[in-house]
């Protein structure tokens, strides 16, 4: 066993020494549904393996290697063993084991913190194409096993899609650039059932909503009435918000496509020469958002780690909104302009609580949700208030 899965991760390993000339990406499993329809695979193989004999060298000289490495281990088995002492401290090895294993496919203990993906690797590249540096094919080959990603389909040729829509949109302008400071701010889970302006017709218009201060903002703001979400999960926002690509079947930071080159806002504004800037209150790696953010133009990250107060964290999913909102007002002042910078909310998430002093302050409604939002609304109107005597 030891010998054929390595074995097989050499195989796909020394395959993109060549492969990767062509693609520019570590090979996944779509490689196979690439050549799905290809007739004469076999004859591809061969065709592969002759021109590229000098891989199939270096193949079969790792593999050499490992067995005779394997074989130099000599296992030394005691002579007499104490079950009292031998069992008990094998129970304990297996477990911790076990433990480390599970910790490592994760890539974290933390409950914020989702299974390591592709798109991991972005946190730790400064452009999308060293990605390939940081990844191995075996690993994205195990990412993408039993998933199904997008295909292609073709339902009108290029010479006419063309004439009826194009998503390739060159908007151009007669006035200069203006490079002013662009903050966006993202809320965890505000639906429109709890916020009164889009409700006013309910209870016989005397319903209220839980987001008071969102409610007198939206008078003096720019509104989509018609706003519907498809995205489901908090990893679906931020490709959305950012970048305009909208929650597939299956999150779009989960796909090997999140390593592309993504024109995105924060992108775009860096290349004006804005100071970028993203904050979140989890810890730092949760969903991958420093790894996503990183991808798409962000410099700096700002999470429960740089706000380093254990006392304001709220013992599951990170800091809480008021402080951390009022962290970012403060952090913002230090910022270099023009500045680029977002904040998502974490306190309006299951399990739906508040802190402390804010117990009973705030309307529970039907669900228990609502409590949460009008907690994250107090929080966001405070920020608005120490924000709004700022020159920037």
């Amino acid at each position: 066993v030891f010998f054929i899965t390595n074995g097989l991760a050499f195989a796909v390993n020394t395959v993109d020494f060549i492969y990767f000339r062509f693609t520019l990406r570590r090979s996944t499993l779509s490689v196979l549904d690439e050549f799905a329809n290809e007739k004469g695979k076999t004859n591809f193989l061969f065709r592969f393996l002759i021109d590229y004999w000098y891989v199939v060298l270096v193949f079969v000289g790792i593999v050499m290697l490992m067995i005779w490495l394997y074989n130099r281990v000599k296992i030394v088995r005691p002579t007499r063993i104490r079950p009292w002492l031998y069992y008990p401290a094998g129970l304990v090895i297996m477990a911790l084991t076990i433990t480390l294993m599970v910790g490592g496919i994760r890539g974290d203990f933390k409950h914020s913190t989702r299974p390591i993906t592709m798109s991991n690797a972005g946190e730790y590249v400064v452009s999308p194409n060293e990605i390939p540096l940081v990844l191995n094919t075996p690993f994205c080959v195990i990412r993408t096993s039993r998933k199904t990603f997008y295909k292609k389909d073709t339902y009108f040729p290029d010479d006419q899609v063309g004439m009826v829509y194009t998503p390739q949109q060159k908007l151009s302008s007669d006035q200069p650039f203006k490079h002013d400071n662009v903050v966006v701010i993202i809320l965890e889970s505000f639906g429109k059932d709890g916020i009164g302006f889009y409700n006013r017709h309910l209870n016989n218009g005397t319903y209220k909503g839980f987001t008071p201060f969102l409610d007198s903002l939206i008078p003096y703001s720019y509104v989509g009435m018609n706003s519907f979400a498809n995205g489901r999960k908090s990893i679906d926002a931020l490709p959305s918000v950012m970048a305009s690509i909208p929650a597939g079947e299956i999150p779009f930071v989960l796909t090997p496509y999140a390593s592309n080159k993504i024109e995105s806002l924060p992108f775009i504004l860096r290349k004006k020469g804005y100071h970028t800037s993203f904050f979140h209150g989890a810890p730092n790696g949760s969903m991958g958002f420093k790894a996503i953010m990183n991808l798409m133009g962000v410099e700096h990250y700002y999470g429960k780690d740089e706000y380093n107060n254990d006392a304001d964290f709220d013992g599951l999913w990170g800091i809480w909104d008021e402080p951390f909102f009022q962290f970012f007002e403060r952090t913002l002042d230090t910022l270099p302009q023009p500045f680029f910078s977002s904040i998502f909310s974490v306190s309006s998430h299951h399990p739906f609580k508040v802190p402390r002093q804010y117990e009973g302050v705030f309307p529970k409604g039907k669900v228990p949700i609502y409590q949460t939002m009008g907690y994250t609304d107090m929080a966001l109107r405070k920020f608005f208030a120490a924000a709004a005597s700022k020159p920037w």
